[in-house]
């Protein structure tokens, strides 16, 4: 599989986009999403832990981290491959990781951004994650979805992949969970099962807004 070249800027997660009832008597009428105003969200996979960090002079590239309380090496890409200079032996640090998938399971950590914990973040947390991206396919029999991840706005991300993501089936069969809809995902990893558990699945455009007086007609699916 080929992995991006930089890490996408990404933004905060936007609120839920589903349908609320308005505040006029109409009981019928339900409140638009406005957007004009919603901030863009790249096509992403990635992934985010507390973990010590150290630096592997034994082996260049590549540094430690813990997951599941077991020490694994992973490759150093991106931005980290400066911001590792700075950090002291088994630093408590905010881990950014990208990944690939292989038929529904985690592999191909790399790590690829770093930051020192702050005060109150605590010293140990189950690694998230999140996804943005199309849908591809949806698989109600195992419980996942297949994320299709575009190359965004930015060009940091240059080559389509997909993801698979664990969810309920309450989750799979929400009404904007359909092929071709664009998703924000996110979760928990389970370095147990390696896989990638849903907490949250909201439909919300991911990627640049179409330019003004551009339609997509949609067929029928």
């Amino acid at each position: 599989m080929t992995v991006p070249e930089a890490e996408p800027n990404l933004p905060a997660a936007e609120p839920d986009t589903e349908p609320t009832q308005s505040a006029l008597p109409v009981a019928s009428k339900k409140k638009k999403t406005n957007w004009k105003t919603q901030r863009d969200i790249p096509f992403h996979a990635t992934m985010t832990l507390l973990t010590p960090v150290r630096i592997l002079p034994e082996q260049p590239g590549q540094a430690q981290i813990m997951l599941a309380d077991e020490p694994q090496a992973v490759e150093v890409v991106g931005y980290a491959c400066d911001q590792l200079q700075d950090v002291s032996a088994d630093q408590m640090m905010v881990a950014r990781l990208w990944f690939r998938t292989s038929e529904g399971y985690v592999e191909q950590l790399q790590l690829t951004h770093l930051r020192p914990v702050k005060e109150g973040e605590g010293s140990t947390e189950r690694p998230t994650f999140s996804v943005g991206g199309r849908i591809q396919s949806i698989n109600t029999e195992e419980g996942y979805l297949v994320i299709s991840v575009e190359p965004n706005k930015d060009g940091l991300l240059q080559n389509p992949f997909v993801v698979e993501v664990w969810a309920t089936l309450e989750q799979l069969e929400k009404g904007y969970i359909k092929v071709g809809r664009t998703i924000l995902a996110s979760g928990q990893y389970r370095p147990g099962s390696a896989r990638l558990v849903a907490k949250r699945i909201i439909g919300i455009r991911i990627g640049e807004r179409p330019p003004r007086g551009h339609y997509t007609i949609r067929a029928k699916l």
